[in-house]
């Protein structure tokens, strides 16, 4: 089949109708328990622009000119209500239609692109018990202080092939069962999670490694056995009426996977004429603290945890080793039209060879890996700033450093403007830079232009 001549179609109707739009409405009551916005959406891959710049760390011959990664419409409904005093239900279903996705043929359907996700659903009872509250279903669940960075929050998964501006589009929800316990001023949280959910991401392997083909498989994820379930809990305590501080502990699977190799011999000769690489997750372990305190104008925050893992005697070259992360930042919002948030983090990886990774997998066939050091850092900041009214711009970056010499980064950048009380548009840009298989190297094809339009009901 003949290649599309791509082109950004929605863009030009979409910034059209915002030039003719006028003056902000009234808002609606809102009525009933229903609600939800449809989005007229183009995202614009922009790997061959950057890489014929000169931004981009890797080669990308394959990329193509300026295209829709996927664009269409979205249909998001959402149904939440109070039964009473005590019950209380809420669910989110996306309807999507993505023209990427679209066969395009003569003889194709009609529901060509278009799928269901079902975001987030959950029952919550208040008082199931003498002050216990319990939610039961797909829900989100954040812990620590950092929405970007942070080292606590382990359970909801990232979508790092749908990242934009809003959370909804890059975090996903958990099949959970939650129990909040109100001891005032403590807090307990206690978490069952009896089904594992990874992070999305875009998994491209090369054709080869040194002189062996390479064999990719599909990712072996955790089953549906009691055994193979997640839990935690989290303990929360206000101090002095200004200050935040909690401890957890979960004991579950990274969210990201380890690859298993395996070598496959020639069947005359019997020398290695492949590798095979499985995805995998290993179970690890979390204890944590992390604490706010709020100063007026300027917040501090800060997180520290250690995690345990499989490869405990760090003699596995593929599993991820034991190690022990801290953040630390401020968020900074002199009025209303400015706020500035940074943080550093530091990983200590323990009980850790670099000669020894080295070696180890040079002796497997990588003809030279790249194998970071024990000391690791991560420098985040975000601004956003009130241009007019309604009008806003934020940036995040995210910059990791692997050793000295090797570092690999995340920017992001939009606009957000509500020219009307229920009409809101996002644009702005996604860009990652880094080597081949190092931290954000691995999503440089993932470089976004967006544009969304939403209208909410």
């Amino acid at each position: 089949m003949a290649d599309r001549k791509p082109s950004p179609s929605l863009l030009v109707p979409v910034v059209a109708l915002l030039l003719t739009l006028g003056a902000p409405a009234p808002v609606r009551a809102a009525e009933g328990p229903f609600s939800g916005y449809l989005m007229f959406f183009d995202y614009l891959d922009l790997t061959h622009p950057l890489s014929e710049a000169g931004f981009l760390a890797q080669p990308h011959p394959d990329a193509k000119e300026l295209s829709t990664a996927r664009g269409g419409l979205r249909l998001q409904l959402r149904a939440a209500d109070e039964l009473s005093s005590r019950l209380r239900y809420d669910a989110t279903v996306n309807f999507d239609y993505d023209a990427a996705q679209d066969s395009r043929q003569p003889d194709g359907a009609q529901g060509d692109g278009v799928s269901v996700a079902f975001k987030e659903g959950y029952i919550g009872i208040n008082r199931v018990l003498p002050l216990v509250d319990l939610r039961i279903g797909r829900q989100y669940v954040f812990w620590g202080r950092f929405e970007w960075g942070g080292v606590v929050d382990v359970v909801s998964p990232w979508d790092y092939g749908n990242m934009s501006a809003e959370k909804e589009n890059f975090r996903l929800a958990v099949d959970a069962v939650r129990a909040t316990v109100w001891l005032d001023p403590v807090t307990v949280e206690l978490l069952y999670l009896p089904w594992f959910a990874p992070n999305r991401m875009p998994l491209d392997l090369p054709e080869q490694v040194g002189p062996l083909k390479v064999i990719q498989q599909p990712a072996a994820v955790p089953g549906l056995e009691v055994g193979c379930s997640e839990g935690g809990v989290r303990v929360t305590s206000e101090l002095f009426g200004r200050a935040e501080v909690a401890a957890s502990w979960f004991t579950g699977y990274n969210r990201s996977f380890w690859l298993s190799p395996r070598i496959i011999p020639d069947a005359v000769t019997g020398f290695p004429a492949a590798l095979e690489f499985t995805p995998r997750y290993s179970r690890q372990h979390m204890a944590a603290l992390d604490f706010e305190v709020d100063l007026g104008a300027l917040v501090l925050l800060g997180e520290g945890a250690a995690f345990f893992t499989e490869d405990s005697d760090g003699r596995d070259v593929w599993k991820k080793n034991p190690s022990a992360s801290t953040v630390l930042g401020l968020e900074w919002e002199p009025d209303s039209r400015f706020s500035l948030q940074g943080q550093v983090a530091y990983t200590r990886v323990l009980n850790w060879d670099r000669q020894y990774e080295y070696d180890e997998r040079v002796s497997f066939g990588e003809p030279d890996p790249f194998i970071p050091s024990r000391d690791q850092y991560q420098f985040t900041w975000r601004a956003k700033v009130r241009v007019v009214s309604e009008l806003y711009f934020q940036w995040l970056q995210l910059l990791n450093r692997h050793d000295p010499e090797t570092w690999d980064m995340m920017m992001l950048g939009f606009f957000s403007w509500e020219p009307l009380e229920e009409l809101k548009l996002y644009t702005g840009a996604i860009v990652f830079r880094g080597a081949e298989n190092i931290g954000f190297g691995r999503l440089e094809n993932q470089a976004r232009y967006f544009l969304e339009l939403r209208h909410y009901f």
